[in-house]
């Protein structure tokens, strides 16, 4: 529901249906403009990720009716998300939770009329999670050096 709202929010208060939300790009492809948008401003390995696409004409700035956007997500290493979605108002968003730190690559292509328009890809850098375990045996061994340097 908090995601349905936000993405309501986003078509009502914004020209094109899309703000740069946290951080996004704009991309000019061709004779169309591409636009990227995400939220939170840095994303999180494992959360939510909102994220936003849409085209417009770049001349008129009008937005462009697509049937649908494909999505492609990757990660230095290989494809982890691969899906079609189709527009809303004009534009796409659904939310993503990155599996991994680091930086991920976001390809969509814009289909009319079963034919591409555009296509583009946008680099999006993930911030890492550092696992608590690694910071709990930090802690024992900082702990266990002062100890043992300590008593010299």
């Amino acid at each position: 529901m908090k995601n349905l709202l936000f993405l309501l929010f986003i078509v009502l208060f914004s020209q094109s249906g899309l703000a740069h939300l946290g951080g996004g790009e704009d991309r000019v492809v061709g004779g169309y403009l591409v636009e990227f948008g995400y939220a939170p401003g840095t994303p999180v390995q494992n959360e939510e990720t909102f994220i936003a696409l849409s085209l417009a004409n770049n001349t008129t700035l009008q937005p462009i009716d697509v049937e649908k956007v494909l999505i492609r997500i990757s990660d230095p290493d290989k494809l982890v998300f691969a899906g079609s979605f189709l527009p809303e108002n004009r534009n796409v968003g659904f939310t993503y939770v990155f599996q991994a730190g680091g930086e991920h690559e976001i390809e969509a292509a814009f289909y009319k009329n079963d034919v591409i328009l555009t296509s583009t890809k946008f680099k999006l850098a993930v911030e890492g999670m550092i696992n608590p375990f690694i910071l709990a045996g930090a802690a024992i061994a900082a702990i266990f050096l002062y100890l043992r340097f300590r008593s010299k």
